[in-house]
């Protein structure tokens, strides 16, 4: 206990203040003197009657920031006069002495007029709080008039629809009278705007909340940091943003001392332990155990007395701590914040009033917005925006009145190229609010300014926000800052810069497209496959709306359908403008600020001012800096805005998948390389699709077997190197090269030569399909022609080939590889080649290079190129199967196209197509006056498409869906143009291409000629010879015309014989389904069809081949003129390869064709496959032939020497048991041989002689004409 000195001294600091008339004590008191039962102390002074001598202090709360105690003097209490000993009495008489000199120096109210008029005015002022809440306006906010104003334990100040005036004219009633006038004349020559009056009921809002209760101070000090560590008067401003952050764990805390004040009903006033002192002193002036029951008696200073403290002027402005607070906004209990026993019941009901208060008008203000939506058309005052907004919510930003015109038009026309996508959603991180103007000055002093009425101009709330993007190595937050500007009045909620998702109409349907625009960028981005397929126009645009200017400085959309490479690193390499603002937010420190706010409470001894009886300073909280608490919370779960290096390594991985909101923050655009325009786009991901994956790309590939499997075979052995050697390097292990020098010769460079148009291009294609890599074309444009432009461009290019591991394909390779010569002007050229050549040496991946002129290549490429393959011209089995092909595409798009328009599809009448075909190979590629070559595939590509325009304006001229196919008639047109001018050229020129490029020693010639004349050429492989050898398929085609005359008959004799064999008389019954094999001019079809005719017998379906084409023409022209039916059909197809379905003929008939096969075994398996089980094939052959009989003689007659004549026919096909083998190794296990006789003849014995001579002028061609009248004479 400290020794009774220290607790009078402090007592002695006390001053008491008596706001009425002094009053003299009844009784003079000093050493020694009698003390009197009862001592009348001044009215108002004490607030106590000094009853035997007790005497109890209170101390105001002053800058010192100690709770609020009572101190007792140090003698016993209470006291009887018999108690004081002469030591008490001293001490006690002491006191009072000191406190009524004190009072005698004191001015009276008459004296303090005669005085100078400015009062000198105690600082500040304290009474015992109650648990009530007082609504004030600005001026009973700063001034009391009562002291039952001072004791609320919290002060609200509600403002008005015009606070400023408010605060003006305070501060000029605060003013003498002289200085007054001077302000508000002064004032009077500026104009004021008066703000609006506020029509909304809440309109007299909360603009600060005063806490006066050392309880609720306490308690709010331990939970949120402010205030901290002082007991004065402490306000808070709006929005009340330390409040509201905090009133969830305010919650948890009360809920404690709430159950032990609330639930325990034993608890009786005086029950609750007494609050700990804070002092030494205080400690010492308590005597043990004692209780608060003097207070309860009702002995605490009165409303009316004031009980100040002087205490030197405070700093203007305070730190509210020095390191930032943690954020208690968790459920997570933290012990020792707050105490029980730090409070007593009143202090307990102060802080239960606060918190009732906090929960009926804090909260509602800041929930107000909560849970409404765009159904409700909410306005919003800009002091409530921060009620509006959550951190770590999305957001959408409107669409502005540029981007509204351009979706308007959009609408109302064609897509518009490159429209500007502006981003709309965003997620919120962080808000930097309005800094709040709330002081107000005192205009005593030099430079103080008068508030005046109207409206707050300045001020602005400024919204961090962000999207998801991706930065080439993981995703990561691009930010952007919005300023929303004080605005008067209200405003529409969706007016706003940014607002809330919900608000936004059909939110969630929004939403949801952004989200699966999200999902599709991640999908892109996540594939294994980095090309894809790209078809659209580009964007100029990024994602916030801000212009995109590519490597060239140009913003014009362009429109690309291309392959292209999904590379956002390499595209932020090229074009750094491109990059997002990705911004990286460190947590921000916590850095409140605290302040005194100068313009003083005043405590008047009533409504007319007539006296200032105290004065007091608050505290503001004038910076909260609650957003950073929020932000720091936000970004401890956020993986994209937050400092990089913080985050997991997981988040941090470029390949991790996003999930929910997230995916609708991703952008709608990615950046690619075009393939096709060499340079990186802008691209929506709406127009980016993966590329069609083709099963069998070689399937579809036209060209050699042998050459295939070449290609093949060395570039798949090329990927699987390049695999092994990934795997040693992560081994750590140098991968062992051919060469010895390092980096070069690593590559795999190929030569496609040939004529135009033969499968060069398409087998890189094919090659890059099939390993599913992309495929990068450049051209001599894509390079330029100066040197240093070339090596730098070719370099880059090989660089992202490589990179990409693309197949690179280089066309028209002559242009820069062509052979270097001495003279002057060529020395740029010659530069280019050397670059190129020693640019290829070193390039690691697989390149193909094209040429249709290789005779000019240089030759140093040799020895830099590991495999040259010559294409030939196409042959006829190349040919057709182009044709195939092209047949079945026109299928599928015919198909394709008449779901798309609702009408009939477009019939293909293939088999007449495919007659097109041979018959005009044959007469182009190397029959007699031919013009060398016919159709490449580029052509045949072409064709069909010029072909198919013609059969749809055929189809809309004629109005009728019979009428809607494609045949060979729309071919012939598009043949009797190409050959106009292919002709044109020729007599132009004397020669064909190919004899010009062998002239220029460009490319080899090969000699017209059916392709069958092919001789092996020891460099080149298969040439043409320069006399071809006929074949089977040649002589009759070339004799369709006179085939049936040639024949005597015996061949239509030998048809209608068949049809008499029982086992065929089934052909007649419905369902029937007749192959006529190897037809020629049709004669078996007629037969069936006439004789039908002639019985009145069912027609069967009749479907008639044969390889040679002008055979197949002469048979359809007739089939058609004798009505077979629709479901038939003619075509050109060889008997080995037939092009139908297994099991589809009920009847085969092969009349005199299977001895012509090339491949007589494969016929034979043919006919077998396609017939039904239980059909019957019924297969023809000769086994002598009657006119040699007359051939032979005459010939040796003539020549003597010269081999006997002989058909190109196979002798062995002139035995039956030969074919009866034939058929069963076919799968036939039934076979029946029977012989028949059919006569070669005509009307009389001359033309029967005429008709066998003329059939075979080949034999006696090159006789001399002697010769030839020798034979005819024996022959006859």
């Amino acid at each position: 206990m400290a020794e009774p000195a220290e607790s009078l001294k402090a007592m002695s600091e006390t001053t008491i203040i008596q706001p009425q008339e002094s009053v003299t004590s009844e009784k003079q008191l000093g050493p020694g003197s009698e003390i009197p039962g009862d001592i009348k102390a001044p009215a108002g002074t004490l607030g106590a009657t000094l009853k035997d001598a007790r005497l109890v202090n209170t101390q105001s709360v002053g800058q010192n920031a100690v709770p609020a105690t009572r101190k007792q003097a140090p003698w016993p209490q209470p006291m009887k006069s018999a108690d004081m000993t002469g030591g008490v009495t001293y001490e006690w008489l002491k006191d009072v002495t000191s406190r009524l000199t004190t009072l005698e120096g004191g001015k009276t109210k008459d004296e303090s007029k005669k005085t100078d008029t400015k009062d000198e005015a105690p600082i500040i002022q304290s009474l015992k709080t109650e648990p009530k809440v007082r609504d004030c306006n600005w001026e009973e906010f700063k001034n009391r008039y009562s002291p039952e104003e001072a004791t609320f334990a919290i002060e609200v100040l509600l403002a008005g629809d015009d606070l400023r005036g408010e605060m003006g004219e305070e501060q000029l009633r605060r003013l003498p009278t002289d200085k007054r006038d001077e302000l508000i004349e002064s004032s009077r020559k500026k104009p004021l705007k008066k703000p609006p009056v506020d029509q909304r009921p809440d309109s007299h809002r909360l603009e600060r909340v005063r806490i006066n209760s050392t309880a609720v101070l306490s308690f709010l000090g331990a939970i949120t940091g402010e205030p901290s560590g002082t007991e004065k008067p402490f306000t808070f401003l709006r929005p009340f943003r330390t409040l509201i952050h905090f009133h969830d764990r305010l919650e948890e805390e009360f809920a404690e001392l709430e159950g032990v004040f609330e639930e325990n009903s034993r608890l009786q006033q005086g029950s609750v332990e007494e609050a700990p002192l804070n002092t030494a002193e205080d400690r010492a002036a308590i005597s043990g155990g004692e209780s608060r029951d003097n207070a309860e008696r009702g002995e605490l200073p009165s409303q009316g007395s004031t009980i100040t403290t002087d205490t030197p002027k405070p700093a203007a402005k305070l730190a509210s701590q020095e390191q930032p607070v943690e954020d208690n906004t968790s459920s997570q209990k933290k012990p020792g914040l707050f105490k029980m026993k730090d409070i007593g019941l009143d202090g307990y009901m102060e802080i239960k009033c606060y918190m009732e208060f906090a929960r009926a008008r804090l909260l509602p203000t800041y929930r107000r917005f909560e849970g409404k939506d765009h159904s409700q058309r909410l306005k919003i005052r800009f002091d409530e925006l921060w009620s509006l907004y959550r951190i770590g919510e999305l957001v959408f930003s409107p669409e502005d009145s540029k981007t509204k015109s351009w979706a308007v038009e959009a609408r109302n026309s064609r897509s518009l190229a490159g429209r500007p996508k502006s981003r709309r959603l965003w997620r919120l991180y962080y808000i930097s609010p309005d800094t709040v103007d709330w002081t107000v000055e005192n205009l005593e002093g030099k430079g103080g300014n008068l508030r005046r009425s109207g409206v707050e101009k300045n001020g602005s709330m400024r919204l961090y926000a962000y999207y998801i993007d991706y930065n080439g190595v993981s995703y990561t937050g691009a930010g952007r800052i919005w300023t929303i500007k004080r605005f008067e009045g209200e405003k529409d909620v969706t007016k706003l810069e940014l607002y809330p998702t919900r608000f936004e109409k059909d939110y969630e349907i929004t939403i949801s497209r952004m989200v699966e625009s999200g999902k599709k960028f991640q999908d892109l981005l996540l594939s294994s496959e980095t090309a894809v397929q790209h078809d659209g126009w580009t964007l100029t645009h990024d994602p916030v709306g801000e212009q995109l200017d590519d490597e060239d400085g140009k913003t014009t959309a362009e429109y690309v359908d291309s392959d292209v490479i999904i590379d956002f690193h390499e595209a932020y390499q090229t074009n750094p403008s491109w990059r997002p603002n990705f911004s990286y937010f460190i947590k921000p420190t916590f850095e409140s600020e605290t302040t005194y706010d100068e313009f003083a409470i005043i405590q008047w001894s009533g409504p007319d001012r007539s006296k200032q009886t105290g004065k007091s300073t608050e505290i503001v909280l004038s910076f909260d800096d609650v957003n950073s608490l929020q932000s720091s919370k936000f970004l401890d779960v956020d993986n994209f805005i937050g400092d990089p290096d913080a985050r997991p390594t997981e988040i941090r991985q470029a390949r991790r998948r996003l999930y929910g909101e997230d995916l609708a923050l991703l952008p709608s655009r990615m950046f690619v390389y075009s393939l096709r325009n060499r340079k990186f786009i802008n691209a929506d991901v709406q127009n980016l699709k993966s590329i069609e994956v083709v099963l069998d790309p070689f399937g579809d590939l036209k060209i050699e077997e042998p050459h295939k499997r070449l290609i093949r075979s060395v570039v798949q052995d090329h990927f699987d190197k390049k695999s092994v050697q990934r795997q040693l390097r992560a081994q750590d292990i140098e991968p062992l090269e051919q060469d010895f020098i390092r980096g070069k010769g690593k590559g795999l460079v190929i030569m496609l030569h040939g004529a135009p148009g033969v499968g060069k291009t398409a087998t890189a294609e094919a090659i890059a399909s099939a390993h599913r890599k992309p495929l990068f074309a450049i051209t001599c444009g894509d390079l330029g022609i100066d040197p240093r432009e070339v090596e730098s461009t070719l370099s880059e290019i090989f660089r992202l080939a490589n990179l990409w591991d693309c197949i690179l394909l280089l066309d028209e390779a002559e242009i820069f590889l062509s052979r270097r010569e001495k003279k002057d002007d060529n020395l740029q050229r010659n530069a280019l080649v050397s670059i190129f050549l020693r640019t290829l040496e070193y390039y690691p991946g697989i390149l193909f290079l094209t040429t249709n002129r290789v005779g000019v290549l240089d030759e140093a490429l040799n020895s830099r190129v590991h495999m040259s393959i010559y294409f030939r011209h196409l042959d006829a089995e190349q040919t057709m199967a182009l044709f195939d092909m092209n047949l079945k595409r026109s299928e599928m798009i015919a198909e394709q196209r008449a779901m798309s328009t609702k009408e009939p599809p477009l019939l293909i009448k293939a088999e007449e197509i495919r007659g097109f075909a041979l018959t005009h190979f044959a007469k182009h590629a190397g029959g007699p006056g031919g013009l060398g070559t016919w159709w490449n595939g580029r052509q045949i590509r072409n064709a069909f498409q010029i072909a198919t325009s013609l059969a749809y304006a055929d189809a809309r001229d004629q109005k009728d869906d019979e009428k809607r196919y494609l045949g060979r008639e729309h071919f012939d047109q598009v043949l009797q143009a190409m050959e106009e001018y292919t002709q044109y050229r020729q007599d132009l020129l004397h020669k064909t291409d190919d004899d010009l490029a062998a002239d220029r020693e460009e490319r080899y010639s090969r000699v017209g000629g059916d392709n069958s004349g092919r001789r092996e050429s020891p460099r080149y492989g298969p040439i043409m010879s320069q006399k071809p050898v006929p074949t089977a398929i040649g002589h009759f085609d070339s004799t369709a015309a006179q085939y049936e005359a040639s024949t005597g008959g015996c061949t239509r004799e030998l048809a209608q014989l068949l049809l008499d064999v029982p086992q065929l008389q089934s052909i007649y019954q419905s369902g029937a389904t007749v192959l006529d094999n190897a037809c020629g001019t049709g004669i078996v079809a007629q037969e069936i069809i006439l004789r039908a005719h002639r019985t009145n017998a069912n027609v069967p379906k009749i479907h008639a081949v044969d390889p040679a084409p002008n055979m197949v023409e002469i048979s359809r022209k007739k089939l058609d003129a004798l009505g077979v039916p629709t479901t038939s059909s003619t075509a050109v197809m060889p008997g080995e390869k037939l092009e139908f379905q297994n099991e589809m003929f009920t009847h085969s008939i092969t009349n005199l064709g299977i001895l012509f096969f090339t491949d007589g075994d494969a016929g034979a398996k043919e006919i077998y496959r396609t017939l039904k089980p239980g059909g019957v094939a019924v297969v023809t052959s000769w086994a002598v032939l009657g006119y040699l009989q007359v051939i032979r003689p005459a010939q040796s007659a003539v020549r003597p020497d010269d081999p006997p004549f002989k058909l190109p026919i196979p002798e062995k096909w002139f035995d039956p048991a030969f074919v009866g083998k034939c058929l069963k190794d076919g799968g036939f296990a039934n076979v029946t041989i029977s012989e028949s006789i059919v006569h070669y003849g005509a009307p009389s014995v001359e033309d029967l002689l005429g008709l066998i001579l003329n059939s075979f002028k080949m034999l006696w061609k090159d006789w001399s004409e002697e010769e030839q009248s020798k034979f005819h004479q024996v022959a006859r």
